[in-house]
């Protein structure tokens, strides 16, 4: 695998998710009323919505974040970020820090426009 650029991360399992039409969204009448102090505040119930999953991948260094794309799938780990091909799964890039840093957790990740973004705790 040849290194990926500074900030590439991550993998995932693919889904689809039914959305309900507009229509189909709950009446404000099925909130509830739930104390908080000595008022009384209104909380809507949030939606739920089923979802079915179409492919999953053994991506070997998933273990914490999926960042995605329209052709790839980004698999973030501590000091790595591995670069899949969306349609087999295939490992294509990897993007490895060094063992003692500076990079140490990443814990997310996420693509927006042409970019992606990793998020490093330390």
């Amino acid at each position: 695998m040849r290194k990926l650029p500074a900030l590439i991360v991550a993998t995932t399992v693919l889904a689809a998710v039914a959305l309900p039409p507009a229509s189909a969204a709950r009446p404000a009448t099925q909130a509830h009323t739930k104390p908080y102090g000595t008022a009384a505040a209104v909380v809507a119930e949030p939606p739920t919505y089923d979802a079915t999953p179409l492919k999953s991948y053994a991506a070997f260094d998933a273990n914490q974040a999926v960042a995605v794309d329209a052709k790839y799938f980004y698999a973030v780990n501590n000091q790595t970020i591995t670069k899949h091909d969306r349609r087999t799964g295939e490992p294509l890039l990897q993007f490895a820090g060094d063992k003692d840093g500076p990079i140490i957790h990443m814990d997310s990740g996420m693509v927006l426009g042409d970019k992606l973004y990793a998020v490093h705790s330390n």
